[in-house]
């Protein structure tokens, strides 16, 4: 009965999909595909494991070598060899089928490098979850065959993000893609586990949300379930526009990949990073702080050990104007401490200066300079996908004087401004001692580094005195951030998720 059960079911799925799929249970259903077996879980040297008949290596690919393909990572569960692609720092997408609970589940940690059974070094895996509409006993592969896995820390390495919004029409027939995986290379070889990539064809396919790459001697095979198909826009750099869910008869033709872009809506909601750093979820484009160039030579040999340094594409333009084009506001910069008129008895100061900032455009400020009396005293930088927080210069130290502090801030394009000053007394302000009218240790023209004049006279290039700002008041005409920052917040006007 169980047999009679499992033909009738294949049939089904034959009707549905006019392909023979790459999967097959362990039971009866095995007996049925024996003629046309597509299996992964492949065993590694020294070992020996009944394969779940799991999986679409890559049909007449090359080996990788180090650094090739770099986000292209093994999934693997202890019997079962699959693939994924590393679409953010911390973010792997895969297919369902390859974690679902009939095939071991999730695996612990995610292996990167070349072998699946000799990573360059694995990463933790705090989470994985499928598709909600994905039944394994009822779509174990086709358009909902989608997963991803949270990692426990970031990986830095060039990106390779998903295709989406009008990048999509790339993906017409005869585009040339790359196709990545561990799987087999070929029918019942017995070699998963090595990733391989290999050049291949966009071609027709008759299954709705489902995008066909490869020929006969050009495809995946057993193994590369979940596996990477990229694609190199004109910018130079890369993109990954879907995972490996089935494949024709036996390794011997196309195989059926579900785009990212259908599921990265998903994806955001569930985990809260942003793996569309150019576009919203839905495709418009939009782009964010890491909108910047992708890995624009995944085919250079390189050095896991410098995380696979590689150079970048331009910025993206290709649906809408780069993030340089779209972004003319200047950042909004206040500092927040010490407070302007804040006098510092003890001789010298020693202090820390905090700022805050944020870019209206919703972009990042990436670079804050400090300058005491017209002289730049310190500079901190970020990575533009930094967290939203102040910046905080540490034990600035000053003599005995009067200074003015300033900080300037400059977002991801380039974009700069000044706060406005705050006025610090360090020690008797003058007049306030033996009556002899000196100014201290700060009108010293030896004093040079942080000690300039008083009169903001400085020939430096740093911020400049407008007139009437003499006094170091802090202007009236725009508001401290500590008041803005929480409106910007309220409207929504702030860096987008990373």
């Amino acid at each position: 009965m169980k047999g009679r059960l499992a033909i009738i079911q294949i049939i089904r799925y034959i009707v549905a999909m006019f392909r023979l799929v790459s999967l097959a249970s362990v039971t009866a259903m095995s007996a049925v595909l024996l003629s046309t077996p597509v299996l992964a879980g492949e065993p590694g040297p020294g070992q020996t494991i009944a394969p779940p008949e799991l999986d679409p290596l890559v049909v007449g690919g090359a080996f990788a070598a180090p650094c090739q393909w770099p986000t292209s990572v093994a999934v693997a569960n202890g019997t079962t060899t699959c693939s994924g692609t590393l679409v953010h720092p911390r973010v792997v997408l895969t297919a369902a089928h390859c974690i679902a609970p009939q095939n071991g589940g999730s695996p612990d940690v995610m292996r990167f490098g070349e072998s699946r059974w000799a990573p360059q070094f694995t990463v933790g895996v705090d989470s994985c979850a499928l598709n909600p509409d994905y039944d394994y006993e009822l779509d174990w592969i086709g358009p909902k065959d989608f997963a991803y896995c949270v990692l426990s820390e970031a990986v830095d390495l060039p990106p390779t993000p998903p295709l989406m919004g009008c990048e999509l029409e790339l993906l017409h027939e005869q585009a040339e893609v790359a196709v990545v995986g561990f799987g087999l290379t070929g029918k019942g070889n017995g070699d998963a586990g090595f990733k391989r990539w290999v050049t291949a064809q966009i071609v027709e396919s008759d299954v709705p949300g489902i995008v066909a790459a490869g020929t006969d001697g050009a495809a995946g095979c057993s193994g590369d379930s979940g596996g990477s198909g990229y694609i190199r826009l004109e910018d130079g750099g890369w993109r990954s526009w879907g995972i490996l869910t089935a494949i024709l008869t036996g390794c011997d033709g196309p195989a059926d990949y579900v785009p990212m872009a259908s599921m990265v809506g998903w994806v955001e909601e569930e985990t809260g990073f942003d793996v569309t750093p150019c576009h919203d979820a839905d495709g418009t484009w939009n782009p964010g702080p890491a909108c910047l160039g992708f890995a624009a030579e995944p085919l250079a040999v390189g050095n896991w050990a410098n995380g696979c340094a590689g150079a970048l594409g331009e910025e993206p333009a290709t649906c809408g104007p780069s993030l340089s084009e779209g972004d003319l506001e200047p950042p909004l910069v206040d500092i927040l401490a010490p407070e302007d008129g804040r006098e510092f008895a003890e001789v010298p100061a020693v202090f820390d200066v905090e700022v805050a900032a944020v870019d209206p455009g919703g972009i990042a400020v990436v670079r804050m300079e400090l300058w005491v009396g017209g002289v730049l005293v310190d500079e901190l930088e970020r990575p533009a996908t930094a967290e939203l927080e102040a910046w905080t210069f540490a034990d600035v130290e000053l003599d005995a004087g009067s200074y003015e502090l300033r900080a300037r801030a400059f977002d991801i394009t380039g974009n700069s401004s000044d706060s406005t000053p705050v006025a610090v007394q360090v020690g008797e302000a003058p007049g306030d001692g033996d009556g002899d009218g000196s100014d201290g240790p700060g009108d010293d023209d030896d004093d040079g580094g942080a000690n300039a004049d008083d009169d903001g006279g400085s020939e430096s290039d740093g911020p400049a005195l407008e007139e009437g700002e003499g006094c170091g008041c802090r202007s009236a005409e725009r508001p401290g951030l500590a008041v803005l920052l929480p409106v910007l917040l309220l409207l929504g006007l702030r860096r987008r998720r990373v």
